[in-house]
């Protein structure tokens, strides 16, 4: 049983893909193609620019509290002056948020040269971050291809204490670089840790992605948001683990072990939750106005007991500062928002999942040999709406799975390819139907007529050219005692008879939807119910009996007036199951049918008078309620060893 239903299964599986494994060889060879150029990075500017619209269709969301952002903007420029302000300042701003009790302060902004104007800034400044004993400023590394980028070297500081525990492998891909630009000797000093800053916008300027490790002489370093997180977390450095092209993962937090998914490039996707107005900002003169308001008992502009045991971090986004960039929710957007939203990104653990290249390329041929099984069953309109439904529906997909899960599919090469298998299925179909129809034509149009050989090429699914078993009806007419009346005939005359007696004939079978399946001698016989189905072909082939006698008449007085002998003619007509197609050898190959059904009719040809037609039972059957007939007694009828009940037609009912 099991194994019956199993057969049954292939079975069904092979009747969909074989027919039409030309349209499944065209869906792989375009999922093929599309791969290559998706290795190649052909077209992944616009795969990235649906990424950025899928996170405007998802909508902002607010960022995780924990992250406090200090903008040095518009307004704190119009009170401090023009950038960049006196280190004073800062060194203010530290001693107010101590007060506060943030777990870390972490500066987005670069102090790489000594004050040159207030060398005693630089001492106040660091005191400030000494006290404060949680700040981390950024340092900057100048990437192995960037030539001619003049740095501040801090031969004093050690760097390598700032490195991660891991060994580089000759197989590792990290980004790499060629020097590193460090905060000033002071700062350095005091200071509680730091991380590199550097970002890579992608190849249209947008920056959707940070790095978190860096490879920089045989050492692998942390960004500013991994250091900052990590320590936020209680994360000590041996517990950071790398393993490139899959996590970074930190063991121990206070949230559980996390992992970061990664490239091999160390480099992480940032899920931005929105806007700057999705961050938790404050100004930076509102902070220093607020810690001198509270001092004297004022009611403070901020409250800045929000800072306690939060993130704090610190960066300049004033108009027309280089700190500015785009990014998929904004065209420009403040460098310190990104740090924030990879730091984020790890606190809420809401990671943005790139999905790897062999998956895609998975799915590539997937989309392609659906495609190229769907597609050629169907006309173009059918086909383009079907291909069309089936992008809207894997749009729809990507966007859930984008807001819902995170998970960044890819849309444009999937597209391409419902595309173009649509496309070159297409045009295939057109040039092989094409041919197709020609074939066709050539076949049955000696048989068939014009509005059945238009239909046939209209639907030629309707047509099977190979052997079939099919009911149909089948009608034979011969002229009775012709040999005698040729031999009194000159060959031009008989052939004239024929001539006119065979276009009379085939008229008349065509009229009716029947196939003329072929001339012998004096007779003919034709077929009805194939190659084109027809429910009522026994009723088909019964009115061209009837057409043919009253034809037969007109014909005969043409006859007459040209001094012929009249002529009279036998019919014959059965209905049953035979099997048509196309039969012969590979020369000569003919449509036609053969069986019982067809043997019998010729049979009761043969007994049927002059001007009398002779119908079999199960004919009778089919057409009783519309002809009046005479039952005649049961006869033997040759290859037949038991009687056979036929009816004479003696017109059709009045109704």
């Amino acid at each position: 049983m099991l194994n019956n239903y199993f057969k049954k299964f292939i079975g069904k599986i092979a009747g969909l893909i074989f027919p039409h494994r030309v349209g499944i060889l065209l869906g792989i060879v375009v999922a093929g193609v599309i791969a290559v150029l998706y290795f190649l990075g052909v077209g992944e500017t616009f795969e990235l620019r649906t990424q950025d619209y899928r996170f405007q269709l998802r909508g902002e969301r607010k960022i995780n509290p924990v992250i406090q952002i200090v903008f040095m903007g518009d307004q704190s420029i119009k009170v401090l002056g023009r950038w960049p302000w006196r280190r004073q300042y800062h060194a203010a701003l530290l001693h107010a948020l101590s007060q506060y009790s943030p777990r870390v302060i972490g500066y987005d902004v670069l102090f790489i040269e000594p004050a040159s104007d207030f060398p005693e800034d630089d001492r106040l400044f660091a005191k400030a971050t000494k006290e404060a004993g949680n700040v981390y400023y950024p340092f900057f590394f100048t990437m192995k291809e960037e030539r001619g980028v003049r740095v501040e070297r801090s031969p004093r500081l050690n760097i390598e204490e700032f490195a991660l525990n891991y060994e580089i492998r000759e197989r590792d891909h990290f980004l790499q670089a060629s020097e590193a630009t460090l905060p000033i000797i002071e700062l350095a000093a005091s200071m509680k840790g730091t991380g590199f800053v550097n970002v890579r916008p992608d190849m249209d300027g947008t920056t959707r992605r940070v790095p978190l490790v860096m490879e920089y002489q045989r050492r692998l370093y942390p960004s500013l948001s991994l250091k900052l997180v990590s320590d936020y977390l209680g994360v000590e450095k041996n517990n950071i683990r790398v393993k490139p092209g899959q996590h970074i993962e930190l063991r121990g937090s206070r949230l559980g072990d996390i992992k970061i998914p990664v490239d091999r490039e160390g480099q992480m996707l940032v899920n931005y939750p929105g806007g700057i107005a999705s961050l938790w900002t404050s100004d930076f003169i509102q902070v220093l106005q607020s810690y001198k308001q509270t001092k004297i008992g004022r009611e403070p502009v901020i409250k800045l007991s929000d800072f306690e045991d939060k993130i704090v971090l610190v960066g300049l986004t004033a108009t027309g500062s280089a700190d500015l960039r785009a990014v998929p929710f904004a065209p420009l957007y403040p460098q310190v928002g990104v740090l924030a939203s990879a730091i984020n990104s790890v606190l809420n653990q809401d990671f943005l999942i790139p999905v790897s290249r062999g998956t895609n390329v998975l799915l590539f041929f997937l989309v392609g040999i659906i495609m190229g099984i769907s597609i050629p069953r169907m006309r173009p309109l059918k086909g383009a709406l079907f291909a069309f439904s089936i992008l809207a529906v894997y749009l729809f997909l990507t966007l859930h799975s984008f807001s819902r899960r995170s998970l960044s599919l890819p849309v444009v090469y999937p597209g391409a390819i419902i595309f173009f298998s649509y496309l070159s299925t297409i045009v295939y179909k057109y040039a092989t139907e094409e041919k197709e129809k020609k074939r066709i034509k050539s076949i049955f149009q000696r048989y068939v007529s014009s509005q059945v050989v238009d239909e046939l090429l209209t639907s030629p699914d309707r047509i099977v050219l190979g052997g079939r078993r099919e009911e149909i009806s089948v009608l034979f007419a011969d002229i009775r005692n012709f040999t005698g009346m040729a031999s009194r005939m000159s060959p031009e005359e008989v052939v004239g008879i024929l001539n006119e007696f065979f276009t009379m004939i085939t008229e008349v079978i065509f009229k009716y939807n029947g196939t003329l399946d072929k001339y012998m001698g004096d007779a003919v016989m034709a077929i009805y119910g194939a190659p084109v189905e027809e429910e009522n072909h026994a009723q088909k082939a019964l009115e061209t009996a009837l057409e043919m006698q009253k034809r037969m008449g007109l014909l005969q007085k043409r006859f007459l007036e040209r001094g012929i002998e009249p002529i009279r003619i036998g019919i014959g007509i059965t209905t049953g199951e035979a099997v048509v197609g196309n039969i012969g050898s590979f020369r000569r190959m003919e449509y036609t049918a053969i069986g019982d059904s067809v043997n019998l009719a010729a049979r009761l040809e043969e007994l049927a008078k002059p001007d009398q037609v002779l119908i079999s039972e199960k004919t009778y059957q089919m057409v009783k309620d519309i002809v009046n007939t005479r039952a005649l007694e049961p006869m033997t009828v040759r290859g037949k060893t038991d009687l056979v009940q036929v009816y004479e037609v003696l017109g059709l009912k009045i109704r």
